[in-house]
């Protein structure tokens, strides 16, 4: 009878550790599976933030090159201001030389 009773506990002890067992090995599917469903999260979530960080990049540099231009057209604009206000003086000083010039006819 002693026998059978430590038969009896062994078998549950061993149909126990059996259970718990196959509930591990479900536990470490489980995880497996999560794992690999955040890892393509994360590798979807890289690729777009290297997208759009080249874009940024490219973005900038467009902008830059841009923002150069537009101090060369701004420096030539100031450049044409200048000789607008010097031929526009030479002008003036031209017409009332032809002025004079008339008053003088008369």
């Amino acid at each position: 009878m002693i026998y059978s009773k430590h038969s009896l506990l062994l078998s549950i002890l061993v149909l126990g550790w059996l259970n718990s067992t196959a509930a591990l090995a479900r536990d470490v599917s489980r995880e497996q599976y999560l794992v690999t469903a955040a890892q393509k999260d994360y590798d979807a979530a890289k690729a777009a933030y290297e997208t759009a960080s080249q874009q940024v990049s490219a973005q900038e540099k467009k902008l830059a090159q841009e923002q150069s231009q537009l101090d060369q057209k701004r420096q030539l604009q100031s450049a044409a201001q200048v000789q607008l206000s010097k031929s526009k003086a030479q002008l003036d000083q031209q017409l009332q030389a032809l002025e004079r010039a008339w008053d003088k006819g008369r």
